[in-house]
């Protein structure tokens, strides 16, 4: 049997060489995708663990600044040094609304811990803390910028705004890998007089 010369079919080594190339660069560009989708995946998880921890601390000022009590002479909040402040709560039961002697809440960076926002409770004269622990508590360690104001106007001193920018790692700069969150807020005194 006599077999035509030209049957036999092959690759040359050109096709050869362009398909590794092709097959690699679709490797490399699974494998950088992949690697983006794990590091937006970890930014994510990271922003939204700072997130939680201020919205923690935004909730619990809130808790207490709605519960303080004070007129003009009490003032129920009051800005202490730099940014820290207190709020005049009252944990007894019955609350008297006519005696402001009961207890401080205050919120303040620790002066070690710089990063580090903490809350305590004093009472005030024959007042007590009630279930509000005396020594001092963490709220978070993820603090970078802390500010509370007031308005100047005596009618809006029932109104605090509260100012925490968190970074998951406070000692180094706000990258992509170190996220950044920034939040803001009005609380509203309700059991206060500005008269």
């Amino acid at each position: 049997m006599n077999f035509p010369l030209n049957t036999t079919k092959s690759i040359s080594l050109l096709e050869l060489l362009f398909s590794i190339i092709i097959v690699t660069m679709m490797v490399l560009s699974f494998y950088s995708l992949e690697t983006f989708s794990q590091g937006q995946v970890i930014n994510s998880e990271r922003r939204a663990k700072v997130q939680n921890q201020l919205v923690y601390v935004l909730e619990h000022m809130s808790k207490y600044v709605q519960q303080a009590n004070g007129n003009k002479d009490y003032p129920a909040i009051v800005i202490t040094t730099g940014s820290d402040f207190k709020v005049r709560v009252d944990f007894r039961s019955p609350q008297d609304p006519s005696d402001y002697n009961s207890a401080w809440v205050r919120y303040y960076l620790d002066n070690v811990n710089i990063n580090t926002l903490k809350t305590e409770c004093a009472p005030i004269g024959a007042g007590t803390c009630g279930p509000f622990p005396i020594t001092p508590e963490t709220l978070t360690d993820k603090i970078i910028t802390f500010n509370a104001t007031q308005d100047a106007d005596p009618l809006k001193s029932n109104i605090i705004e509260i100012d925490l920018v968190g970074r998951y790692d406070t000692s180094s700069p706000d990258t992509l890998a170190n996220p950044q969150v920034e939040m803001k807020t009005k609380i509203i005194c309700n059991n206060c007089s500005t008269n």
